[in-house]
């Protein structure tokens, strides 16, 4: 091909973050009880949370060692807009984040736990109004449908109680 044929090739990112409710099942944590448990109040009543015959803390995963990891704790808070900042000034990405994560995250963030700010969405608002040299958006922002799971659209047993959520 030659130098007057040649054509000039963008190239992108688009990362999809995604981490699921883990426990959905009615907050009991506090006064929002008309929702699921995000992660930080699964966090906090995990410790006293078994049912009747089984010894197993709910849920099951360590949410403070899925969430605490720096990696992950840069990249939902602010490592896109620094992964950007690196970048030429014609370079762009696309971020997703499900609805699920940016509950869990908002709801460390609230809490200041786990070294989640409150404003955790800060540094992609500010990436998001970058622009490349034509007028294009350098960063932007998705987000996902929550929960990912079917959990919501079945009745269920729990402590010999049936539940069923709202539509």
């Amino acid at each position: 091909m030659s130098a007057s044929t040649a054509q000039t090739v963008f190239v992108s990112r688009m990362w999809h973050d995604h981490q699921p409710t883990y426990w959905p099942e009615w907050n009991t944590n506090g006064s929002q009880t008309n929702r699921v448990e995000y992660a930080w109040d699964s966090i906090v009543t995990k410790p006293n949370r078994s049912y009747p015959g089984s010894l197993a803390q709910n849920p099951e995963n360590n949410l403070s060692d899925i969430f605490g990891i720096d990696d992950r704790r840069n990249f939902y808070q602010s490592g896109p807009r620094n992964s950007l900042a690196n970048l030429s000034s014609s370079a762009g990405f696309c971020v997703s984040y499900s609805g699920s994560l940016m509950d869990g995250v908002r709801s460390l963030g609230n809490a200041g736990q786990l070294g989640y700010a409150g404003n955790w969405y800060a540094g992609n608002r500010e990436a998001r109004n970058w622009l490349t040299p034509s007028g294009s958006r350098r960063l932007t922002l998705r987000r996902g449908g929550k929960p990912q799971c079917l959990h919501r659209l079945v009745q269920h047993e729990r402590r010999g109680h049936h539940h069923r959520r709202p539509n």
